[in-house]
């Protein structure tokens, strides 16, 4: 008994934080000015070189709709925008390499799994064939609810604390993304827009078929306070 209290103390001795501190609360200036929503996130330190962290994401970006049928009869793409609105519960594990300090403060690299629900409104064009038809197609609005995202990310960043309670954490990373509707139709009617979910600095993958999701890469910049 006396040996499991040795190790259990000695144990938790090495989950020193920064100055005894483990626990951040942060959020994202990337959100607003890449995506359009907001960000809060909770860091804790688990051991000298490892920190997990819970984020709840909201976003409502806008994309250009690139329909394909629509630019073959007028030339150009329509100047309505396709908004996907989502809200993600975002789980991050950081694994901190710099030996000189201890998590949470230094170069790390991350891995990232993001779960949520998103809404997306635009348009899809259908063309008529028939030339003795007097117009050249029907342009229709959409609005599907209810589809499961998902995207996973990895990469490397560094995570500074000045005086001793300001937190600033900035990284970068290679994002996958997912978004799908378990309705087939619906589906259909979004066409490529699920192309671009995901990364925040824009999808090498955008638009193209074969893709449940965007590719691409992401970054994050947040301000935040070591609390205790």
């Amino acid at each position: 008994m006396l040996l499991f209290l040795f190790f259990t103390a000695s144990s938790f001795a090495q989950i020193s934080g920064y100055k005894g501190k483990r626990v951040i609360v942060k959020t994202g200036l990337d959100a607003p000015i890449l995506e359009n929503g907001f960000d809060f996130e909770t860091e804790v330190t688990l051991l000298r070189n490892f920190a997990i962290s819970f984020t709840y994401k909201q976003t409502a970006n806008k994309y250009t709709q690139k329909l394909k049928e629509y630019y073959a009869v007028y030339r150009e793409y329509p100047t309505d925008k396709a908004t996907i609105k989502d809200q993600s519960y975002i789980i991050t594990a950081k694994f901190f390499s710099d030996e000189a300090y201890t998590a949470p403060k230094g170069f790390y690299t991350y891995i990232t799994y993001a779960s949520g629900n998103a809404s997306a409104n635009g348009n899809y064009y259908i063309p008529n064939y028939d030339s003795s038809l007097p117009f050249d197609g029907e342009y229709f609005e959409y609005d599907v609810s209810d589809i499961k995202t998902s995207y996973i990310e990895f990469g490397g960043g560094k995570q500074l604390i000045l005086m001793s309670w300001i937190v600033i954490d900035f990284n970068f990373g290679l994002n996958q993304g997912k978004m799908s509707s378990e309705d087939s139709d619906d589906n259909t009617k979004m066409g490529g827009l699920p192309t671009y979910f995901g990364p925040n600095l824009g999808s090498l993958v955008a638009n193209q078929s074969g893709y449940s999701g965007g590719f691409g890469f992401s970054t994050h910049f947040k301000i935040g306070l070591l609390l205790f």
